[in-house]
């Protein structure tokens, strides 16, 4: 299946599988509710996460940590984007854990 979706200023196709759920906010799936308090809300998913440990106990001094994270194509520059709420808690939480600067990569 082909699916065209926005991307930058334009659009962008990708090459899915047939069997592919494609799930678009407000048009196949309801809008997520809208949060007052995105921070808290979104350290409180990052030190609590479903179905996981938290970064503080998977990471130590000595880990080598790599974090991957979409481009600035939509919203990235607006105050609550997720490159300016969740990233810098993330590395507050490894920092906490032991996890050096030297250690960790940001991919973009």
């Amino acid at each position: 299946m082909k699916l065209e979706f926005e991307y930058g200023h334009g659009t962008m196709t990708a090459n899915l599988p047939d069997n592919t759920d494609v799930f678009i906010p407000g048009e196949t799936v309801p809008d997520p509710p809208y949060l007052e308090d995105v921070y808290t809300a979104t350290r409180e998913s990052i030190l609590n996460p479903i179905g996981m440990e938290p970064l503080s106990k998977l990471a130590k001094k000595g880990s080598k940590v790599t974090i991957v994270f979409p481009d600035r194509v939509k919203g990235g520059e607006h105050p609550t984007s997720h490159r300016k709420v969740a990233i810098p808690i993330i590395l507050e939480e490894l920092y906490k854990a032991g996890v050096e600067k030297k250690d960790i990569l940001l991919i973009c």
